[in-house]
């Protein structure tokens, strides 16, 4: 049972009022999540429900000081994280206790906030992306026309910083067009690695039309950007119990195909994170396997990246190299 599966439970048991208090307190992509899981969780024993409660009261037990001093936990926390100038903006964000207009748009879907935001300016709508999850904010773009993209993506490369009255003036643009809806918490930054894991979560056609388009404006942009992607052979660099971990929730079917086009340093890396039973089935399936075409070894290997990616966000992997704690 995954953490997902053990926090819908709890919810479940608390009945709707506390439940609902909980649920404010976490991000969008987050709630829904959840609510998926709850929806899901079904037909359970007492005894597996009274293990659930058990190992959250055990661990509700060890948090002694919870409450004690939060601000200055929240501050040190975040800046170890993030660092000072990164964690600056954020910090003021929650303890304020001030709702934002960018925050609010985290709980819309992505064709919404494209809408919202289709007739700003382009520097406008690339600082908006540069505060969304990743994951929305690839899909926000999805729906915008060719041109458009290629210019989002230029512009939020070269983002580094914004002033904070710039930011709430911004907010407050946002927050006009969006009365009534209850924001996350949000944090973004520009530049090249920002929109370097956005076009990672971009389908391979897509994908490769911003990265041309790029390219034909600025060919060091374009490459500096492939260079902060995470690619199917950077997971190579995880570290084993990462690799096991993504496995776990990667079909054979998927891999088979995403391994056609894999390198010999990143196959025999994943073989070793399998048992020698299932990478012996998975060779065989290999070498007795028809051609494939290059574009559904290309999907295969971002359905692969995204399973990653989403173990990442969720806290449960690190996507850096061996050895290091350095993210990528």
């Amino acid at each position: 049972m995954d953490s997902l599966e053990r926090a819908a439970i709890i919810l479940l048991g608390l009945g709707e009022d506390p439940a609902a208090k909980v649920l404010q307190y976490l991000e969008p992509k987050h709630v829904t999540k959840v609510g998926k899981a709850m929806k899901s969780v079904v037909g359970l024993s007492k005894e597996k429900i009274h293990e659930v409660v058990t190992e959250f009261c055990d661990l509700a037990e060890k948090q002694t000081s919870l409450g004690v001093d939060s601000e200055n936990y929240i501050r040190n926390m975040l800046k170890k994280a993030l660092g000072e100038n990164r964690a600056a903006a954020l910090i003021e964000t929650i303890l304020s206790g001030e709702d934002s207009g960018l925050d609010s748009l985290r709980w819309l879907d992505p064709k919404s906030v494209a809408d919202i935001l289709r007739n700003e300016h382009p520097q406008t709508i690339a600082t908006v992306l540069t505060y969304l999850d990743t994951e929305q904010a690839a899909n926000v773009i999805r729906y915008f026309h060719q041109p458009r993209k290629v210019d989002l993506l230029m512009r939020m490369s070269a983002m580094d910083s914004l002033k904070p009255e710039a930011i709430s003036e911004l907010s407050h643009i946002v927050e006009q067009q969006l009365q009534g809806f209850n924001p996350g918490q949000t944090s973004g930054k520009g530049g090249i690695k920002s929109v370097a894991d956005i076009v990672n979560f971009l389908d391979v056609e897509v994908e490769a039309e911003v990265l041309d388009g790029i390219g034909e404006v600025d060919t060091e942009l374009r490459e500096k950007i492939v260079d902060n992607m995470f690619l199917f052979e950077n997971l190579a660099g995880l570290e084993s119990r990462d690799m096991q971990a993504v496995l776990k929730d990667v079909s054979n079917d998927v891999l088979m195909i995403a391994l056609r086009g894999a390198d010999d340093v990143t196959r025999d890396f994943i073989f070793t994170n399998m048992s020698k039973r299932a990478a012996e089935l998975l060779k065989d399936d290999l070498e007795s396997a028809g051609p494939v075409k290059i574009s559904e070894v290309e999907e295969a290997q971002k359905s692969v990246i995204a399973v990653a990616r989403k173990l990442a966000d969720n806290g449960e992997i690190s996507l850096g190299t061996k050895g290091s704690n350095q993210l990528i």
